[in-house]
């Protein structure tokens, strides 16, 4: 082959080359130059305060009551478990409507077993919330309560609320 002819060759490959890079070309200069103007989709809020990817601070909210000992007796074996693991900065039992029942000592038939469950829950450092509502739906009064609460709040969904806000994960019996 001539020198003359690779020559030719190569200024038939130069002439083609801008065919196809001159659109290559043209797309990624647009590209460049519009993605500034695009949004990267909804804006995130603020970071909630976690352990990895999940909440560390739990609620149990307990509207069930003596009907279902069962229900109570693994509310307050979970409470247990969740403060005990060192995983969690704080746990609260919400009782609510007939999960006052919990630590009402004045209800005959709560079994021994369930008023120690209570009692090493909030020697674990369980926190007990009772609303006022569900004390004056059963007649019972604050000195008839056995462990004594942390708190009597006047309204359970309000207190729910506050909780939530302030990034608890809720866990409903």
């Amino acid at each position: 082959m001539s020198s003359k002819s690779i020559t030719h060759r190569f200024k038939r490959i130069q002439d083609t080359t801008w065919v196809w890079a001159l659109p290559l070309m043209a797309v990624f200069f647009i590209l460049v130059v519009t993605s500034p103007m695009v949004k990267a989709g909804p804006q995130a809020g603020p970071a909630r305060p976690t352990i990895g990817d999940r909440p560390d601070k739990l609620v149990f909210l307990l509207t069930t009551g003596l009907e279902d000992v069962n229900a109570l007796d693994t509310v307050l074996q979970y409470a247990i478990s969740a403060k005990k693991s060192g995983h969690l900065s704080d746990v609260v039992v919400l009782a609510d409507s007939r999960g006052v029942e919990i630590l009402a000592a004045n209800m005959g038939a709560r079994p021994t077993q369930t008023v120690a469950l209570a009692k090493q829950a909030k020697a674990a450092g369980v926190r007990f919330l009772v609303t006022a509502s569900g004390l004056k739906q059963f007649d019972i009064t604050a000195a008839d309560l056995d462990p004594k609460p942390d708190e009597i709040v006047p309204d359970g969904g309000d207190r729910l609320s506050d909780l939530i806000s302030q990034h608890y994960e809720v866990i409903h019996f």
